[in-house]
């Protein structure tokens, strides 16, 4: 009797959930090559998205889920190892090694770094510079290239460190006199590369203005066709020569009361600013969905300055997928309640490519709300569900008179 309601709990647990509900879907486009994907979520798509953008999936032609990753362009830093043209490498003359590295952009530089072949020795080395290749200048007398010795690889990076410069030509001399030379591999310097953020155009609605110079406030309104993901604003502003006015942005917001009131002066605050002649304004709101929002402007005793306009923008953001070559493919969007997929992708980010093929996608189709498998399960057959249920139905049968029974039985 006791693992009776563990079968229920079973057969119960394989029957909801085995759907999804699907409200509209998009083509995408044809897949040439086998591999990484991006697909990007323009606009059109987002406005259809609840705030975690997890109510959307991938489907091949069979209705089969598509693992993917989400990603947004956001700011971001890398860094990358420029190589340098190593234009005459020779040893043994001297018992010297000369290294002779090229600048060809004449970059202001403070380090080369080279890699070198692992080995147990310390040498000693001297840098100059040259604007001709010809005519040299001491850079750095004097160091040591030591700890050659990497434990994880068969090649060590050392750095060599100098005062700033951009000459085109540098020569690096390598004592060689006490053991035969290093096998240097590559030169080049380590650089810190800044990716900016990358947005797409939000398209606007209407902008309407009101003074109040009674309240010393401007009051902007800015609406969109529908509700739609804003990450950042830009706003144009005419005004005197010179202003500085501090705002606030707020979302509409409708109140219902216990009376079932609405009060639709409410507002949220989204995010303060300040509008100033001696710069361009831009507002990251990051990200927040939104039908219109307010501007509040405090003018004070200044007369009102004019927002001509109000660019809005949101992240261009992707799923990325590994597809197959010749496979038809679609986006199928959920209603809000969806809740986001768990793949096992996103633990494989670093093996995605930086420079991935982008995938565009056809007219979005709405449709009336309707289940699709989310995946081929042994509960998919609608046979095989109505006879779990029947069989659900049984064993409920069966417990309610062995309990009646066992409920006399005690009674005597």
């Amino acid at each position: 009797m006791k693992r009776t309601p563990f079968v229920i709990a079973f057969w119960l647990s394989a029957l909801p959930g085995w759907a999804q509900v699907i409200t509209g879907d998009a083509s995408v486009d044809p897949v040439t090559t086998e591999g990484f994907f991006r697909i990007e979520l323009v606009p059109e798509i987002t406005k259809l998205l609840n705030p975690d953008f997890g109510n959307i999936r991938i489907l091949d032609a069979n209705g089969t889920e598509v693992p993917y990753m989400f990603e947004e362009a956001r700011p971001r830093s890398s860094v990358i190892f420029e190589e340098y043209p190593v234009i005459e490498k020779t040893s043994g003359t001297d018992r010297f090694t000369r290294l002779v590295i090229q600048n060809e952009k004449k970059t202001t530089i403070n380090n080369i770094s080279l890699m070198i072949k692992n080995a147990d020795v310390t040498k000693t080395a001297t840098l100059s510079g040259s604007d001709d290749g010809k005519k040299w200048f001491v850079l750095k007398e004097e160091f040591t290239l030591s700890t050659i010795n990497s434990s994880e690889q068969t090649t060590e990076v050392n750095i060599v460190d100098f005062p700033l410069s951009n000459y085109e030509f540098y020569l690096i001399r390598i004592n060689d006199k006490k053991s035969l030379p290093l096998n240097i591999l590559k030169a080049g310097c380590f650089k810190n590369v800044a990716e900016a953020a990358s947005y797409i155009n939000v398209p606007v609605k209407n902008i309407e203005q009101a003074d109040s110079l009674k309240l010393g406030r401007s009051y902007i309104e800015v609406t969109f066709d529908t509700a739609r993901f804003v990450d950042k604003i830009r706003w144009n502003v005419s005004g005197g020569p010179y202003y500085r006015r501090d705002a606030a942005l707020y979302e509409p917001v409708l109140l219902t009361d216990a009376k079932g009131r609405r009060t639709p002066d409410h507002r949220r605050l989204l995010a303060p600013l300040t509008l100033s002649s001696d710069r361009v304004t831009e507002t990251d709101l990051g990200p927040q969905k939104v039908s219109s929002v307010v501007l509040i402007i405090e003018n004070f005793d200044s007369p009102p300055v004019k927002v001509l306009s109000a660019e809005t923008f949101q992240l261009r953001r992707y799923l990325i997928a590994w597809l197959k070559k010749d496979v038809s493919y679609r986006l199928a969007i959920g209603d809000e309640n969806m809740a986001a997929p768990v793949y096992d992708l996103p633990f494989f980010r670093n093996e995605v490519p930086s420079q991935t093929p982008t995938l565009g996608i056809g007219k979005i189709n709405f449709v009336a709300p309707r289940r699709v498998e989310a995946g081929h399960t042994f509960f998919s057959n609608s046979l095989i569900i109505w006879a779990a249920i029947v069989v659900v139905i049984i064993v409920l049968g069966v417990m309610s008179v062995r309990l009646v029974r066992e409920t006399s039985a005690s009674g005597k």
